[in-house]
């Protein structure tokens, strides 16, 4: 029974990069043959489409092998602290970039237009969505350096 339920997370895994890297990969194409996207709102998605990509082509991957292992560590030192330093800074990365999009489009909905216009230019939006993963992953950085905590990805190699 054990052996089922790491397969079925190595499964799980596997579809869910699939489905990311295709969603994610058709968002991104469209996003540069499409002018019309290119707006305030849609940097925001495309700062969110960027790092979920990453997250399925990366993350779920690595996951993917952990399970197929049965929770035994096999791609080395190397690869476990790169695991939880795209993890950690990813998953706070994405969580920030719906919250700018809601931020967005709550301005959008109960203020004026011309408000609207003058917070989210293309310029502030670039700016944002430049800001975010230096601000999501500012605190994986400082703990891998033990500034802020032990960056201890280490626990999970075995």
């Amino acid at each position: 029974m054990d052996g089922v339920i790491w397969l079925l997370g190595f499964v799980l895994c596997v579809l869910c990069s699939i489905a990311g890297i295709i969603g994610n990969g058709m968002t991104i194409c469209i996003f540069i043959l499409i002018n019309k996207f290119r707006n305030p709102i849609g940097l925001h998605v495309l700062g969110l489409t960027i790092f979920d990509f990453i997250a399925s082509s990366i993350i779920i991957p690595l996951k993917a092998s952990f399970f197929f292992y049965e929770a035994h560590w096999k791609l080395g030192k190397f690869m476990c602290y790169l695991d939880k330093f795209f993890a950690y800074g990813a998953s706070s990365i994405s969580i920030m970039f719906i919250t700018s999009i809601a931020f967005n489009r709550w301005i959008k909905m109960n203020w004026s237009a011309q408000t609207y216009n003058k917070i989210f230019t293309k310029r502030t939006s670039l700016m944002i969505v430049i800001c975010i993963p230096v601000l999501g992953y500012l605190p994986v950085v400082l703990g891998f350096f033990g500034i802020t905590s032990k960056f201890d990805a280490m626990r999970f190699y075995k």
